[in-house]
Parts: structure tokens; C-alpha cells; sequence
């Protein structure tokens, strides 16, 4: 009779251990299907530093009818924000990590916990245009329609690594250039559009996680065209002729600086013209940008003009002109 008692008490406290255990297995189990229904959303996903971030929890597909909310930032509860669904904050420093952490309590008293983690980044977005601007000039070369275009991207997570570490997903207006994310692809070349079209990169992580992304819209510039005056022992004038020039002496070289074309244009046989008073006259063979004008005989006034186009990008041309005066 003993022996049965032992058994017997045996199997109940095994029994009871197993119940304990598929209940508690049981309610693991129900806790993470509820997890896998709630997430956090990040706005801006990819945060810039000391930026406003804004932090929703996302649990639709619960019955949240008499749930609680908590919110945790690096581990201290947030006791303002209770009962919130997005909360917002200040990222901090670039590549300084913020633990967001959002505690769901059903109605059931079933807890459900989701957290995320933002790191601050930025992208620098270069763009170097290969176009024409006089030596002198100490503004940025423009892009016109046509014309060469080197795009950089230069990320900035908070570590060491350098541009290439990365992997670059390059968009143009609809057009996903490479066809697709390519790593170590930061440097790219391409042709500035004839119209304005916005260009995004987006840059990811040796994991595939997104890094960041910078966008800009390419506007294409209409090409300048400025006169100055050369001197045989000054040099070129840095100062543009403002609409007229007074002749002083028995003669003048003048130059015609064109901005913003294309930078290999005098190689490609433009067409170049000068004109005095509508009628073109013979360009100067080794610089056919300048033109020497003389006084020939009393006062009087002229007009002279210059135009440039170029042959393989038909958007790619200027004219001007100025008026000369002599007495």
C-alpha cells in the first residue's frame, strides 16, 4: 500500500508539472503571436542628428480596448507619454543610439514588449558639374541639359568606414540606374537631363540595412555669356563689361566667357560667330573666343556680338553683345 501512495503522488506531481508547463508554454506562445503583430514605425526612418523623431506603435490587428502603454527611452519610462500611440523625441549626436522601447499590457493582463533602435546618419550629396566658368570665378560650375555630371555620396553613420564599405542604390526620375544597389558604387558619372528630374540615393549597411538616403531635384541652368576686357599686361579683367564700353585708346581685345557649357566644347567644333553691327566678321584662329576691335577714323558707336552653340547638345547655346562707343 505504501509503494502505491508514492506512485500515486508520483504521477500527480508530474502531471501537475506538465499543466504548468504547456500553460506557461501556452501563454509564451500567445504572447508571441501578439508580438509578431506589433511593431514601432520610425519617422524619419533614417533620422539626421538632433532631428525630430516621431515613434508609433503599430498594433492594429489587436483588440486594444482597455490596454496600457508604456514608453521606455534608454531604459527610463517616459511617465508623460502614458497611453500614447506615437510619442516624439530628439535623436542625438550622428551615430549615437536611442533605445525606444513601447510596453503593451492587453486586457487580458497579456504584456507584449516591441522596441527599435535609432541611430542618427547623414548623406552627403556632391555634385560636380563638368562645365565652363572662367579661372577667376569663385562660384560652383553649374549643370546645363547635356553636359557631364559626377555624383558623390559620402555617408555618415558615426564609424570609420570609408564610402566604399557601403552599397549605393542609385534612382534618377523612374529610372533605377546599375539596376539596383551596388556596392562600393558612392562615385557615379551620368549626363545632366534635359529637364528637371529629382535623383535619389539610398545606402545600406554590409547587412542590407538602410544607412540613410539623400535626394535632390537636378535642375538643368540656362548657359551665361559675359564680355571682359584683356590686357596685354593685366591680363584678363575680372569685371564684365556692363552693356557698353568706351574705347579710350586706339584699341581693345575683348574676350567672351561662356558659363556654363559644356567644358570640352571648343573641342567639338562649335559655331562661333562675331558680329559688328549684325555683320560677322573673321574670328581670331588660335582664340576664337577674343576679338581685337580698332579705331578707325572719329567718334562713333558699334555693336558687337558673339554666339556660340554647340552641335552635339542642340540646348547647349548663348548669345550677347555690347555696345562699343569711341570719340
Amino acid at each position: 500500500m505504501k509503494s502505491v501512495s508514492i506512485t500515486s503522488t508520483l504521477i500527480a506531481v508530474f502531471f501537475v508539472c506538465v499543466c504548468s508547463f504547456f500553460l506557461v508554454f501556452a501563454g509564451y506562445v500567445h504572447a508571441q503571436s501578439f508580438a509578431d503583430e506589433a511593431s514601432l514605425e520610425v519617422s524619419p526612418r533614417t533620422p539626421a542628428p538632433f532631428s525630430t523623431v516621431t515613434v508609433s506603435l503599430n498594433a492594429y490587428t489587436l483588440d486594444t480596448v482597455g490596454a496600457s502603454i508604456r514608453w521606455y527611452i534608454d531604459g527610463t519610462e517616459s511617465t508623460n507619454v502614458r497611453n500614447e500611440r506615437a510619442i516624439t523625441l530628439i535623436a542625438k549626436d550622428l551615430g549615437e543610439a536611442t533605445v525606444v522601447r513601447a510596453t503593451l499590457t492587453l486586457a487580458s493582463g497579456v504584456p507584449l514588449t516591441v522596441s527599435t533602435t535609432i541611430v542618427p546618419t547623414s548623406i552627403d550629396l556632391i555634385i560636380e558639374a563638368d562645365t565652363l566658368v572662367p579661372s577667376f570665378y569663385k562660384g560652383r560650375a553649374l549643370p546645363v541639359s547635356g553636359a557631364p555630371l559626377t555624383l558623390i555620396a559620402i555617408p555618415h553613420d558615426g564609424s570609420n568606414k570609408g564610402p566604399g564599405s557601403y552599397s549605393y542604390s542609385w534612382k534618377l526620375g523612374e529610372d533605377i540606374l546599375f539596376g539596383g544597389s551596388v556596392m562600393g558604387k558612392y562615385r557615379i558619372t551620368t549626363t545632366m537631363p534635359q529637364y528637371s528630374r529629382p535623383l535619389v540615393v539610398t545606402v545600406y549597411d554590409s547587412t542590407g540595412k538602410t544607412v540613410g538616403s539623400a535626394a535632390v531635384n537636378l535642375e538643368p541652368v540656362s548657359p551665361e555669356l559675359y564680355f571682359y576686357e584683356t590686357n596685354p599686361l593685366r591680363g584678363l579683367s575680372e569685371r564684365a563689361v556692363n552693356g557698353s564700353y568706351t574705347l579710350i585708346g586706339d584699341e581693345v581685345t575683348m574676350r567672351a566667357e561662356p558659363y556654363f557649357m559644356t567644358a570640352n566644347i571648343f573641342s567639338q567644333s562649335p559655331l562661333i560667330a562675331w558680329t559688328i553691327d549684325g555683320r560677322e566678321v573673321a574670328t581670331n584662329e588660335t582664340d576664337s573666343g577674343s576679338i581685337t576691335l580698332r579705331r578707325e577714323g572719329g567718334s562713333g558707336s558699334a555693336n558687337i556680338g558673339f554666339r556660340l552653340s554647340n552641335q552635339a547638345q542642340f540646348l547647349q547655346h548663348v548669345t550677347g553683345s555690347f555696345n562699343l562707343s569711341f570719340q
